[in-house]
This record gives structure tokens, sequence and C-alpha cells, in this order.
């Protein structure tokens, strides 16, 4: 997996691209940094280029969520698709997440 992060004013946007697994975890603890940086309010992890996520990215995922739930920080995934999509309505995701499904 790829990943860039855009930072705005109180916002941080993760692009992620390819595929989302457990050899990814150390560049996902890039994502899991910014729960430590005061200023940032809300992440946006975008999906609309990740073709595919393992239980592992899962376990991630909902690792970023406690980090940023104990910081009063919002976490929403974006632009959700495919496969993805499949596997993130099955883990009922969208219960947990702001979660936007593209169409």
């Amino acid at each position: 997996m790829e990943l860039t992060i855009t930072r705005n004013a109180e916002n941080a946007d993760v692009t992620l691209i390819g595929s989302f697994t457990f050899n990814d975890n150390p560049k996902f603890k890039t994502i899991l940094e910014l729960t430590e940086d005061g200023t940032v309010k809300s992440i946006n992890c975008n999906f609309a280029r990740v073709d595919f996520v393992d239980s592992a990215a899962l376990g991630m995922l909902m690792m970023l969520r406690a980090a940023a739930a104990n910081k009063n920080q919002s976490v929403s995934l974006s632009d959700v698709k495919g496969q993805v999509e499949k596997i993130f309505k099955l883990s009922k995701f969208d219960t947990m997440f702001h979660v936007h499904y593209s169409k």
C-alpha cells in the first residue's frame, strides 16, 4: 500500500493506494501518529484506490478509531467501494466509523 497525508487546518486527509494488509503495519503507524498531534481534529481515510483489505487492516483501523477517540478526534472512511465495501459492510464498520460509500 502507498499512502499520502495532506493536512489543512484541523483536518488530515489520508489517501491509500493498493492493497491494505498486515504487511502495511509499519506504514500505518504514520497514520496512527496523527492522533498524537493536538491540532488534528478529524482524520479522513480515502479508500477510492484501495482494492483489497485483510483482517489485519480492519484491526489497524480499529486501533486508529480507539486512539482518535481518546483524543476526541473523528475518523471517517470515504470513497469505499468494491471488495472493501463488502468487507466493511460485513464487519459493520458503518456502526463504528463515518463511512461514505462510492456510487
